[in-house]
């Protein structure tokens, strides 16, 4: 664990996730910003791809560790 506060403890890779979030929020709003599309519709466009960022990791996580324990195949 990198740091705790209080019985919450941060890791090094939630911190790459948050840190990556917030540059792709900051760098999604600038272009839409410069090609002078409506900031309504940011919000929800970044809403959709967290979740869909969070649900892909998870399922792409739980894809992995069944296939590891269920494939015929042995992993090294």
């Amino acid at each position: 664990r990198l740091f705790s506060i209080g019985s919450v403890h941060i890791r090094y890779y939630s911190l790459c996730w948050i840190i990556g979030l917030l540059f792709a929020y900051l760098i999604v709003q600038r272009l839409y910003r410069q090609q002078g599309i409506k900031s309504e519709l940011f919000e929800p466009l970044f809403l959709y791809c967290f979740v869909g960022i969070l649900v892909g990791a998870a399922w792409g996580t739980a894809s992995s560790m069944s296939r590891a324990s269920t494939s015929p195949i042995r992993w090294r």
